[in-house]
């Protein structure tokens, strides 16, 4: 029985020529990852006089950004570090 990818010369190497992951866990916790870096972001704003910034209000103000300002289109084509930067842009500006 053949595995997916296997080339009818047993002996032939295969060569992968790409191989991509989407944010979903795949590699890791991305929640808690993301909780973490926004909560150490905030922490650090606040030693430079923004206080006020909670690490769930960067998470908010993404999803707000990507599902209420962007047509879908856009929002397809933005990264989620596009849309984050724009997120703690507007934190910022609010804090």
């Amino acid at each position: 029985t053949k595995l997916y990818g296997e080339s009818d010369e047993a002996t032939k190497p295969q060569q992968l020529g790409l191989l991509t992951f989407d944010l979903d866990d795949t590699l890791y916790p991305i929640d808690v990852v993301m909780s973490e870096a926004n909560g150490a972001f905030a922490r650090a704003m606040e030693r430079f006089g923004y206080e006020g910034i909670e690490a769930s209000d960067i998470d908010k103000t993404g999803k707000k950004i990507r599902l209420e300002e962007m047509d879908p289109e856009e929002a397809a084509g933005t990264t989620h570090s596009g849309i984050r930067e724009l997120a703690i842009r507007r934190e910022l500006e609010k804090a």
